[in-house]
């Protein structure tokens, strides 16, 4: 038996390999980014992105789709640009207990931690509401006040009546909101906007026709 292999078999299985490699990177679902650096530096090029809505705690990056892929820490990234929407890179805190049912602790306090992420902007103009997806995938959202980003309060908690536990919620963001929203004329119900980015954009352009200005930025 001839286990020689052939110079245009080898070219061949290179061109298969070539097919299969590129397969996967358009399987990878590439976007084109810009991404501007903390230290003043910028990069034009490729990352794998599926949900806007995503945890970008480290980027998967390609600077063109044959090149390797580089890891970047969001903590050195001041700005990323895709598909028309521009992430910032701030410092917030964030609720960190979890928000999971099984897992909820008793304590109606927020626990506050120190993050760096990258900000999505959902409304930008006279008020704003941004997003931040943090590395446990729990969603956080956050008002600009005099130019600071400022965390809006909520938490889930464990209310314990004999055997049973029953979930109860700290909503300061609702006070936070009724403050940030005030109009004389309007009158509007904050507690039946949820903590989450229909509810809570929706309330924002409520605010937005009532008082018959458009915002500047309105993520779709």
């Amino acid at each position: 038996m001839n286990f020689q292999t052939k110079p245009n078999h080898i070219i061949f299985l290179l061109f298969l390999f070539f097919i299969s490699s590129n397969g996967l990177l358009s399987q990878k679902n590439l976007e084109k980014v810009t991404i501007e650096f903390v230290d003043g530096s910028s990069k034009k090029g490729l990352i794998e992105f599926k949900d806007p809505l995503s945890n970008f705690s480290t980027l998967k990056y390609y600077k063109s789709k044959s090149s390797k892929v580089e890891k970047i820490n969001s903590s050195e990234i001041k700005s990323m640009t895709l598909k028309n929407i521009t992430y910032f890179g701030a410092n917030v805190e964030v609720e960190s207990s979890s928000d999971r049912k099984n897992q909820l602790d008793s304590e109606k306090t927020p626990k506050l931690r120190k993050d760096y992420g990258l900000i999505l902007p959902i409304i930008e103009g006279q008020k704003s509401l941004y997003f931040y997806k943090d590395i446990d995938k729990k969603d956080h959202f956050f008002i600009k006040e005099d130019g600071v980003i400022t965390t809006l309060i909520y938490k889930k908690y464990a209310d314990y009546f004999g055997p049973v536990i029953r979930m109860k919620e700290n909503r300061t963001y609702i006070g936070q909101l009724s403050k940030y929203l005030y109009t004389d004329d309007w009158l509007v119900d904050f507690t039946s906007y949820t903590y989450d980015i229909g509810k809570l954009k929706e309330l924002f352009l409520f605010y937005y026709r009532v008082n018959g200005i458009d915002p500047d930025f309105i993520y779709e």
